[in-house]
């Protein structure tokens, strides 16, 4: 191999080790952004999974408000006409 030939071939395989600890470095950059959103999701689900659990509870709670109005509302009614007042609104 002529001296030409040889210093390109090291050359070259410098350029690949350049290359390669490049790539090496930015995947180690995407794999440490990754991990981040990684942990960012997990605490947006927990704060998902308690605002899904409030949400019931709410909606429990207005299903109990609503029976309970409907019940005071017949109760009015009947207290309205046995007092003889018949004008309902």
């Amino acid at each position: 191999m002529s001296p030409r030939k040889k210093k390109r071939s090291t050359h070259t395989k410098m350029t690949l080790i350049i290359f390669s600890i490049i790539i090496l470095i930015f995947s180690f950059i995407l794999t440490v952004i990754n991990w981040k959103i990684l942990q960012v999701s997990k605490a947006i689900r927990g704060i998902s999974a308690l605002v899904l659990s409030e949400t019931v509870i709410i909606k429990d709670e207005s299903i109990k408000v609503r029976i309970v109005s409907e019940e005071v509302l017949e109760e009015t009614i009947k207290l309205r006409q046995s007092l003889g007042d018949v004008e309902q609104n």
